[in-house]
């Protein structure tokens, strides 16, 4: 018992000490244009899964980002499901929570990032002017220096341990593409299970839809429109009821007004208790039906709330 608390202990510690080399750098690193994927490479994985490294970018430097990032977890994909168990666990052991944590850090401060430049989605159309942009952009190569450090962390790793050298074209490519595919089919086996899991639910007869990162698998602009991270999402439901949303809003209005925006009910903390109920049952199904399947699947318990909207349009 004693060991294995101090051998856990250990991995914390080695793991934040990794997180926390990369996101204090604050010296550029060494070029390294193999560190990031192909950016010209659009790639079509089925009905509901495409990832596009290219578009008009908001923030300078989102095309780069979404490659870099998008490029970790497709690494990461691979090493998980490696065909040699020795070095799916010794990867598991070793790097794959602070991969996860650095992940969930970088992401934040893109976040971050974004919402400084556009306080308001009104603001996006219009994009940045100088000296924004710049600012901005300073801010994105902070965060892409500290990617491509862990980028090169993985590397020297996968060269040590399973014999992989990701600095040869050819071979990194063979593993990023089925990195890919394995994030793929990950994605659509837990989108299909969600989606016949909902359909055991409804709101007075109004089914329960959902929007997100889990529609399509990529995340908002707001992060880059990276691939989602299947141990990191949450289901943003909603149900579409006309006369229900009328019926309640009087009351929402007058004595829960944290509680509505944007044409929205949120209904967790109000006296909607037929449809925190809902929430509550969809979330332990959820919880249930992806334990093993996704990191930390408990989360959906307390945070699943099926907002209440009067029409269909986001």
């Amino acid at each position: 018992m004693i060991h294995s608390f101090e051998k856990g202990l250990s991995s914390l510690l080695v793991a934040w000490i990794l997180i926390h080399a990369i996101l204090s750098r604050s010296a550029p690193s060494p070029s390294l244009p193999w560190l990031r994927y192909d950016l010209h490479k659009v790639t079509s994985l089925g009905d509901n899964v495409t990832v596009l490294p290219t578009e008009t970018a908001i923030l300078p430097q989102e095309d780069v980002f979404r490659a870099s990032y998008n490029r970790i977890e497709f690494l990461k994909a691979y090493f998980s499901h490696i065909q040699s168990p020795h070095i799916q666990q010794r990867f598991k052991a070793e790097l794959l929570h602070p991969i996860e944590e650095f992940q969930a850090l970088v992401t934040t401060e893109y976040t971050l990032l974004f919402k400084d430049a556009f306080p308001h989605r009104v603001n996006e159309a219009a994009g940045l002017p100088e000296p924004q942009r710049a600012q901005a952009r300073e801010g994105v190569n902070r965060l892409l220096r500290k990617l491509d450090m862990l980028n090169g962390n993985i590397t020297a790793w996968a060269y040590q341990n399973a014999k992989v050298d990701l600095r040869q074209v050819d071979a990194r490519e063979n593993i990023l593409t089925q990195g890919e595919a394995i994030w793929a089919r990950r994605f659509r086996s837990i989108k299909e299970d969600i989606d016949a899991l909902l359909e055991q639910f409804s709101y007075y007869g109004q089914p329960l839809q959902y929007v997100g990162s889990l529609c399509h698998g990529t995340r908002g602009r707001h992060k880059g429109k990276s691939a989602i991270n299947m141990d990191d999402f949450d289901v943003d439901l909603f149900v579409v009821h006309a006369e229900e949303w009328r019926r309640h809003l009087p009351v929402i209005r007058d004595r829960f007004p944290e509680n509505f925006s944007n044409g929205k009910i949120y209904p967790l903390g109000t006296h909607m208790h037929e449809l925190q109920n809902l929430s509550h049952a969809v979330g332990h199904a959820l919880a249930a039906n992806l334990t093993g399947r996704v990191g930390k699947s408990w989360r959906f318990i307390e945070n699943t709330e099926i907002v209440l909207r009067e029409i269909d349009a986001y």
